[in-house]
């Protein structure tokens, strides 16, 4: 009896270590995702977007965490709530005005996707007599390739490092694919039409 109790525990403690090396195993650096952030950021309103000198963007702070930075040299950003966002926008004269919203989402543990996106507002203050209140959201479209995010990060576990691309890099990659498999069609069809 005492040896099987033995023999459990050895085998419980010899599974437990095989557990943690296959799990931790394979090390890769921690991700600091508010760099992730940070450099969607200086990428969507620097190079894809490109903003006028001093310009500040409004991000819903909701989205993102707090302790990204705000100066970003070219442009700024200001983390203010929705409600504060919409109610700094209806007190301009013609009520109009855009914000942006980031999301962050995870493809296990080696590819995560920044995105960077926002509606245009029209805030109508209502008219004296009626004081009817409203809110027009116009969201835009990137096109129809399909999603896209602002920024992908991949993990390289070669170079132990993780790599940045951009939507143009994406969206390049993507068409250059779908002209492929086109041409690959094309050719395809060419070839029965030529059979007959």
């Amino acid at each position: 009896m005492k040896a099987r109790i033995i023999i459990a525990s050895i085998l419980c403690v010899v599974l437990s270590l095989t557990n943690a090396i296959l799990v931790y195993g394979q090390s890769r650096p921690i991700p600091n995702v508010d760099s992730f952030i940070e450099e969607a950021i200086l990428y969507h309103f620097g190079e894809f977007r490109v903003l006028k000198k001093g310009q500040t963007v409004l991000i819903v702070k909701d989205s993102l965490n707090a302790t990204i930075k705000t100066d970003y040299g070219k442009f700024k950003i200001k983390l203010e709530s929705k409600s504060d966002i919409f109610k700094r926008i209806g007190w301009r004269l013609n009520g109009k005005g855009a914000y942006e919203e980031t999301t962050v989402t995870w493809f296990g543990n080696d590819t995560c996707d920044v995105d960077i996106y926002g509606p245009s507002v029209k805030v109508n203050r209502g008219i004296p007599f009626f004081r009817k209140k409203y809110i027009v959201l116009t969201v835009s479209c990137r096109g129809t390739s399909g999603y896209i995010p602002t920024a992908r990060f991949v993990y390289d576990s070669t170079a132990n490092r993780w790599n940045m691309y951009n939507y143009s890099e994406i969206l390049k990659a993507k068409l250059s694919k779908e002209e492929e498999e086109m041409s690959a069609l094309r050719k395809k069809y060419y070839e029965e039409r030529a059979a007959k």
